[in-house]
Order: C-alpha cells, then structure tokens, then sequence
C-alpha cells in the first residue's frame, strides 16, 4: 500500500471515529435528560403539581424522540459503516477468485484434474460463506431500522402520564401493604375512598373501578362533593389566566416610608462647590490654548458630574472642540463627557466627574418635588434624578418598554431593585403584577411571598420562565378579546367604563444574556419578541436587563420594540451604541450613573440608592400586614 492510499485511509478511519464518539455522546445526553425528566414528573405528581407534571411530561416526550434518533443514527452509521467493509471484503474476494479461476485454466491444460477441481471447489465455499455473512448483517441491520422512532409516534402523553403514575404507586406500594391489615376494619368505603383521595392528590382521574359506590338515600349530600373533587385538575394549557395574574386579597397595607433611609450629602456638596471654580477656570484655559474662545454662561452641579454650559465664539467650528475631549479630560484630571451641543440650547457642555459623589436615596423620589402630576391611568415608573436634583417619572405608555444595559457593578440591579421597591409605595396588588425572572437566584428572591409577584415567587427555571411567557402571552390575547368586545382600545378606557379593572403587568427579567444562550433562545426570542410588539395597549410591559449588551443578545428585532433605553457604565463605545444607539455610556461613572434615552432625547440620571437592608424591611413589612 503506498503511503498516498495509507494516508487516505487513516483520514476516512479518524472522520468515522469522530461521527462514532459524537453519535455515542447525543445517546448519553439523551439517555440523561431523559432519565431527569422522568424523575422531575415523577416528583411532580407526587406533589399534585399537575401543570408542572404536564410539562416535564413533555419534555421527557421530547427526550424519548431525541434519543431513539440519536440510536436510530447510530445503529444506521454502524450498518453502513459494516456494509463498506463487506463491500470491500466482497471486492477483494472476487478479485481472488478470478485469480484461481485464471491458474484453475492454466492447471486445466494440464492432466492433474483433481488439484483443479479441488481449488474450484474451495473457492466457491469461500464465496457462498461472504454472502451469507452479507445477507444476516442486512437482516439485522434492516430490522432495527426506526423502531424506536415508529413506537413513539404513537404514545400519547396521556399513555406516558399513566406508566408514571404506576412506578408512582409502586413505589408507594409498600406503605399500602403495610397499612392493609389496618384498613381492613374500617370496611370496603375505606378501602374505596383511599384510592379516589390519592387520584385526587396526584391530579389523576379516577379508573372506573376505584369511584366510590353509591350511598344509601340518607346521605346523598356527602356523596356529591366528592365527585366534583374527583375531576382532572386543569392543564397547563387550560389555566384561567384571568385568574392567574388577578388578584383577590385583601386590602392592601401600604409601607410607610419611614422604612426607607436618607442620606446627608452637605459635606459632598460643599466640596464639589468649592473646586468647581477651578474646574472652570482650567477649562477655559486649555480651549484658549487650541484657539478655541468661550465663555462660561453657568454651571450646574449634580450628584455625579457638574455640567459646565459654555457659548463659543461664532467664527468656532463644534467639530474643532469635540477632537479635543481627551485632551480636556487630561488637563481636569477627570472623565468628561461633551455635549455638543445641549439640546435645546445654543451652547455647548461638558460634564465633568464631581470631586466628590452625593448618594441620592430613593426616598427622595417620593418627598421632593416633581413635576407635573401622578398619571393614575398608566403604571409609572421613577428613573432618578436630574443634575438639579428633580425626580424624574415616566409613564409606561410613553415607552412600552425599557432595556437596562452596563457592565457588572455599574448600577443596573439596584435600578431595578429601585424601580420595583418604588413601586409599592404607589401600587396596590389589584393594580399591578410582578413577573419577575432571575436566573442567578440572587437578586429577586427578597421578594418572594408578596402578594404583587405572580406565583409567589421570581421564577429562576428555563423550564418555568418559558411558560410564564407563554402564558403572558395568552393572558395579551384574552385581555384583546375583551377589548374587541367592549369597542376599546387600550387597557385605560377599558378600566375607565368596565367593572373588574384589569391590572397592569410588568415583567422584569434579570440578565437577559442567560437566556440567549441557552438552548431556549428562539422559543423565548419569539415570545419576547411577541409581547414587545402587542402587549402595550393591553398594560403588559417588559423590562429587561444585560450586562452584555452585544448584537446577539440585543438583536435588532428586540430594540426595534424597545425605544426607552437605560445605559449604565460600559466598556466601549461599541457596547454604548449596542444600547443606545450612540456614544456616551462608555464616559458614564459607574455607581447609577446613567444615560435615559426615551426616543428623541437623551437624558442623564442618577439612579436612586436603596440598600439591601431597605429592600428587606420593605418585603417583611407588606409580608406581615398583607396576608
């Protein structure tokens, strides 16, 4: 064999071991994913969880295809691969054949016949055994083509929801053997309301054979419940989503706002006062030095930054002034950001980091002045606060949707634990609902048990958090129904005329990143995308937040639906126009300090301050007086 063909051959035997391991490795992972789910509905109809069940009955479903396509490929790959080397085999055997059957021809010119006849005769036992080995690999192989595959397509969930049901009792079996001799005395209704309790507990129907016998005509008011109760609880499908994101507690018991905490910033506002005249003064001086002639008009000094507002001279090119930012950032010794020019003014400004940072609490929001009055009719939201210290509030009907992006420790959780927290001091549960989704498990889980968070609880499951959309999602079709029906148009006039109010839905979703990738991304993209594009007349609205604001989390289907834009401190001006759509956020300081982009215009805020201890004193206060 020459070293070309052995080459060639050592390739072909490395690409199929390659396919073998992959092949081997889908059959583990199946084999795995199937065993977890089975577990997962297992314990679920233990439980009595009945829409959990169902949807780890389905995923299992999805498994069990998966992997008997996984062994469908493998078994295919192994015959095909057995095939080529018969084929091989059966080439080379021809190849010898002909040669004996050339020297049997010379031999045959010869007298010694028998040697002849005996290697004719040995040649063609060689041949008949090959092909019968060729003929049972095809039958083997052949008959386990798509078995596995044909069986499944005919089980019905329904089919594996029982088989589950069964390994549920017979694992439970051995404590119903040994109360057997004790049921026995408390005669055959015992033993006949045991079996309709535990269908019951685990969401099952009753089989025929386990419904309790009919009562004699003196008790026929204790029979009738009992057969209401024995009815299949509800799928996931057919949950009353009206139900699920309404509310029917009890009056609700505003926190006072004693429980938040303010914090004195005239130490930090005295020093920033006192070196802004320098800061001023060394501005002017380094534009004088490029040619540049300006005139300081005022200044304004912020929690984070000052902006200095400054008029140049007519005969000054803008353009001449923004290739000299580093150079203006170097000679104050601080971050700077240039706004060239203010809008609505005929000047130009430059934000310089204050010497010293004021925090600002979220109390303010509530105890300074604002401007303009509370809209009652739309769920609002408190951003933060203007250079001037103004609490700044935005209606969710001005902006569907709000996208939160920046890196790790530039203010974006504290945002939305301030956006949230801010939210109970003005909404009741029968006004607004939670759906909160966090992946990390660390960030919503304070705000599990109140009564705002649907389901209780922040959803910290692929599994969950996809149903929880599609439910949304369902819940956005019912509440346009009823739209269509009334002859309005949004949820405001809809509430304005029509008695139960419906309530307004916000769903926070924490480090949205997680989901993109994950093996869930289109189903969830879909989904998001969905509610992004239709949910904002019927009062469903969507925040989410990344600190990896890159294009294949934020696509430009999601920030074509997202116009409201909060961008924290990033890396690079690529992440800032990943968010915002232009620079910025890379000169933001980190600590609330953000960039407000509402669709025109862009502001600049600082987020409110609210401490861990705060958020807490908060959850405990509306967990023990709303019960």
């Amino acid at each position: 064999m020459s070293f070309r063909k052995f080459e060639k051959e050592m390739k072909k035997k490395r690409e199929e071991a390659q396919v073998l391991a992959a092949l081997r490795s889908a059959v583990d992972t199946w084999t795995k994913r199937r065993d977890e789910y089975t577990e997962g509905a297992k314990a679920a109809l233990r439980k009595g969880n009945e829409s959990s069940a169902r949807m780890q009955i389905t995923l299992l479903r999805n498994a069990m295809f998966q992997l008997a396509q996984s062994e469908d490929m493998l078994a295919n790959f192994l015959a095909a691969r057995d095939m080529r080397d018969m084929q091989t085999l059966s080439a080379r055997f021809v190849r010898s054949v002909n040669s004996v059957m050339k020297d049997v021809y010379k031999i045959s010119k010869s007298v010694n016949f028998a040697q002849s006849g005996r290697v004719f005769d040995k040649s063609v036992r060689a041949q008949t055994d090959a092909n019968r080995s060729l003929r049972e690999l095809l039958k083997s192989n052949g008959q386990a083509f798509s078995d596995s595959v044909s069986s499944l397509s005919g089980t019905e969930e329904e089919d594996i929801r029982a088989a589950l049901l069964r390994e549920v009792r017979r694992e439970e079996g051995s404590l119903g053997d040994s109360l057997a001799e004790l049921e026995k005395e408390f005669g055959t209704e015992q033993k006949e309301e045991e079996p309709a309790r535990l269908a019951e507990a685990e969401g099952a129907p009753q089989p025929p054979e386990q419904e309790p016998a009919e009562e004699p005509e003196e008790e026929p008011e204790e029979r009738a419940p009992r057969k209401k109760k024995a009815a299949p609880a509800q799928s996931a499908e057919d949950i009353d989503t009206a139900v699920y994101f309404g509310y029917s507690g009890k009056e609700y018991v505003f926190p006072p706002l004693d429980l938040l905490k303010d914090h004195d910033n005239a130490a930090a506002t005295k020093e920033n006062e006192s070196a802004v005249e320098g800061v001023i003064a060394a501005l002017e001086q380094k534009l004088r030095e490029f040619g540049i002639a300006a005139k300081t008009e005022s200044y304004l000094i912020g929690p984070a930054f000052t902006r200095i507002e400054l008029r140049p001279e007519p005969s000054v090119q803008i353009s001449k002034i923004a290739a000299l930012k580093d150079d203006i950032a170097m000679a104050l010794k601080r971050k700077v950001r240039l706004l060239l020019p203010i809008e609505g003014k005929d000047l130009i400004g430059v934000e310089v980091e204050n010497a010293a940072r004021a925090i600002v609490p979220l109390k303010r929001m509530f105890t300074d002045p604002r401007e303009g009055e509370p809209d009652a009719q739309y769920l609002e939201a408190g951003l933060g606060f203007d250079p001037e210290y103004r609490p700044q509030f935005r209606t969710f009907n001005s902006f569907p949707h709000l996208l939160v992006g920046g890196t790790t420790g530039s203010g974006k959780s504290c945002f939305l634990h301030a956006l949230l927290t801010g939210m109970f001091f003005r909404y009741t549960p029968a006004q607004l609902r939670l759906v909160l989704i966090d992946f990390k498990r660390v960030e919503m889980g304070v705000y599990n048990g109140l009564p705002f968070v649907v389901g209780g609880r922040a959803v910290d499951e692929y599994d969950d958090a996809l149903r929880s959309l599609e439910l949304l999602d369902k819940e956005m079709e019912r509440r346009y129904t009823l739209f269509s029906s009334a002859g309005v148009r949004n949820i405001a006039e809809y509430n304005a005329g029509y008695e139960p109010a419906l309530p307004m839905i916000l769903v926070a979703i924490d480090e949205y990143a997680d989901i993109a990738s994950s093996t869930y991304a289109k189903q969830f993209d879909r989904l998001v995308q969905r509610l992004a594009q239709k949910a904002r007349a019927c009062g469903i609205h969507l925040v989410i937040s990344t600190q990896r604001p890159s294009v294949k989390v934020i696509n430009g289907i999601i920030k074509a639906n997202f116009p409201a834009r909060a961008a924290f401190a990033v890396a690079s001006y690529v992440d800032s126009m990943n968010i915002l759509d232009t620079t910025g956020a890379e000169c933001l300081l980190g600590s609330g300090d953000m960039l407000f982009s509402g669709g025109r215009h862009t502001d600049r805020l600082q987020a409110p301050y609210v401490s861990t201890e705060e958020i807490a004193a908060v959850a405990d206060f509306i967990k023990e007086n709303n019960k």
